[in-house]
């Protein structure tokens, strides 16, 4: 089998894990959320668990977050529409 790479070329994606909260959650709380996973995520045994999983963490602060989240949904929509893809 060929692979992906030859077959479409310039295809890329990557698989990514984040946390979300409703709309006007307090930043406050966002904030916490965020310092105390990103927390949990720098610990060596939780660094190396997740290693060994083939999971690298990157915790990335809310605001990066939500624009990393606009950017996806946008590039995705484009690929969607463009490969003619219908919702069945």
């Amino acid at each position: 089998l060929p692979a992906i790479a030859e077959t479409f070329p310039g295809f890329e994606t990557r698989i990514w894990y984040g946390l979300v909260a409703p709309a006007n959650t307090p930043k406050a709380v966002v904030a916490k959320v965020h310092d105390v996973v990103s927390a949990s995520l720098a610990k060596p045994e939780v660094k190396a668990k997740l290693g060994g999983l083939g999971l690298e963490p990157a915790p990335l602060p809310p605001d990066e977050f939500a624009a990393f989240i606009k950017q996806e949904i946008a590039k995705w929509s484009r690929e969607i529409r463009e490969a003619g893809i219908q919702p069945e």
